[in-house]
C-alpha cells in the first residue's frame, strides 16, 4: 500500500519535473534562470523535511501527509498561469514545501510496516515503486505539454487530489496504528565489513548522482530546445535516465550478495564517464545511450548509499537522514550551479564537465582512502 502511494506521488512529480523547465524555456528563460527554477522545488523540500518531525509530532503523520497532498494539488495549478520565467520561482518552491509535508511521514509509516528481516526487500520494492512512477510521469510530460501547455500541470494536480482522497479515507482511520523502529541490526543483514568512511563515500556517491541527474533534468530541456528538439522527444530522452534507475533497482537484490566498499569507486567512475558522454553527444541517439548509462549507474549509487546508510545507523535514523540530505542538496546545487556555469561559459555542455570534476575529486579521495586501508591491513 505504502509503495503504491510512493509510485502515485512520484508519477505526479515526474510529470511536474519535466513540465516546469519546458514551460520556463517556452517563456524565454536563459540557462541561469532555468537552473534557478529547477533548484527551487528541491530547496523547499530540503528545508521542510528538516522541519517535518516537529509538524508530524504535533498533528500526526497521516495529517501531515494529507496537508502535503492538498497543498500540492493547489500550488501546481498556479504554475501554468506564469507570464514570465520569474513567476515560476515561488510556485516551484511551494511544490517542494508541500512534498516536504508528504514524504517524511509516508516513509516513516512505510518503515513501520516492515519487519526488520525484510528491510532489504523493502528497499528494493520501494526504490522500484517510486522510480517507476517518476519514469512514467517523465515519459508522459512531453506528450501532455505538446497537446497543451497546461495539461501536465492539471494532470499532476488531479493525481495529487486523488491521493488526498485516498489518504483522507484510509490514513486518518489508522491514526492509532502502532509504529516500529525503522532501523536494523547490522548482523541481521550482512557480513560485509565497512569503515565510517565507506558510509561517507557511499553518501557522497549519492550526492554525485543527484548533482548529475539534477543537471540533466533541469537543464537538458533548454539545450534540446536550442537543438530544435520538440518537447515529446525531450521527454522520451529523459525517460531513459529514470528507466536506467528502474533496471538498476530491479537487480539490486543480486547486488546485496556481493556489494563491497570498492564498488563505490566504480560507480562514481561510471557516472563521470556517462556525464562526459552526454557533454560530447551530438545526436538524439548519443544522448539516449548515455542517459541510459547514467540512469543505471546513478541507480547503483542510490542503492549503495541507502544500503550503507541503514547498516551504519543502528537504532537511529542518522544514516538515512544524511542520505536524504544528499538527495536534496544535489537537486538544489546541480541545477543552480550548472545553470550559472552554462551561462558564464556560454555552453550547455559545461555543467557536465563541472559534475565530472567534482566526481574526479571524489574518486581520488576514495582511491587514497581505500589504498590507505589496504596498506594498513597488509601491515597488520
Amino acid at each position: 500500500f505504502w509503495c503504491a502511494l510512493a509510485l502515485i506521488m512520484d508519477f505526479a512529480g515526474g510529470v511536474l519535473s519535466v513540465a516546469i523547465p519546458l514551460l520556463a524555456v517556452e517563456l524565454g528563460a536563459n540557462d541561469a534562470m532555468v537552473g534557478l527554477i529547477g533548484a527551487m522545488a528541491p530547496l523547499g523540500y530540503m528545508a521542510f523535511t528538516l522541519l517535518n518531525p516537529r509538524v508530524s509530532k504535533h498533528i500526526g503523520k497521516e495529517r501531515s501527509a494529507l496537508v502535503g497532498t492538498l497543498c500540492y494539488t493547489v500550488v501546481v495549478l498556479l504554475l501554468p498561469f506564469a507570464q514570465r520565467p520569474l513567476h515560476l520561482v515561488i510556485p516551484s518552491a511551494l511544490t517542494g514545501i508541500a512534498l516536504g509535508f508528504y514524504w517524511p511521514p509516508v516513509q516513516a509509516l512505510m518503515g513501520a510496516s516492515v519487519e526488520q528481516r525484510r528491510l532489504l526487500t523493502f528497499i528494493t520494492i520501494y526504490n522500484v515503486s517510486w522510480s517507476f512512477g517518476r519514469t512514467m510521469g517523465t515519459r508522459m510530460a512531453g506528450t501532455l505539454f505538446t497537446l497543451h501547455q497546461s495539461l501536465p500541470f492539471i494532470t499532476s494536480s488531479v493525481v495529487g487530489a486523488c491521493l488526498a482522497v485516498v489518504l483522507g479515507g484510509t490514513l486518518l482511520r489508522k491514526a492509532n496504528r502502532s509504529e516500529s523502529v525503522f532501523a536494523t541490526d547490522v548482523n541481521e543483514l550482512t557480513s560485509v565489513t565497512f569503515t565510517p568512511y565507506t558510509v561517507v563515500s557511499a553518501q557522497l556517491g549519492n550526492l554525485l548522482r543527484t548533482l548529475t541527474v539534477g543537471v540533466v533534468i533541469a537543464l537538458f530541456p533548454k539545450w534540446a530546445a536550442d537543438m530544435n528538439m520538440n518537447p515529446e522527444r525531450v521527454s522520451q530522452l529523459l525517460f531513459l535516465v529514470l528507466a536506467g534507475h528502474v533496471v538498476s533497482f530491479m537487480i539490486a537484490p543480486l547486488l546485496y550478495q556481493w556489494i563491497r566498499p570498492t564498488m563505490l569507486l566504480g560507480i562514481k567512475t561510471a557516472i563521470i564517464i556517462a556525464g562526459a558522454g552526454i557533454a560530447f553527444s551530438q545526436t538524439a541517439l548519443h544522448f539516449a545511450f548515455w542517459f541510459l548509462i547514467l540512469g543505471f549507474s546513478a541507480g547503483l549509487a542510490c542503492t549503495t548509499s541507502t544500503y550503507f546508510s541503514i547498516l551504519s545507523q543502528g537504532q537511529t535514523t542518522r544514516g538515512s537522514a544524511r542520505h536524504e540530505a544528499t538527495v536534496g542538496a544535489g537537486f538544489v546545487f546541480g541545477p543552480l550551479l550548472g545553470g550559472l556555469v552554462a551561462q558564464l561559459v556560454g555552453s550547455p555542455r559545461a555543467p557536465y564537465m563541472m559534475t565530472g570534476a567534482f566526481g574526479a575529486i571524489l574518486v581520488l579521495l576514495d582511491s587514497f582512502k581505500f589504498l590507505q586501508v589496504g596498506a594498513h591491513h597488509r601491515h597488520h
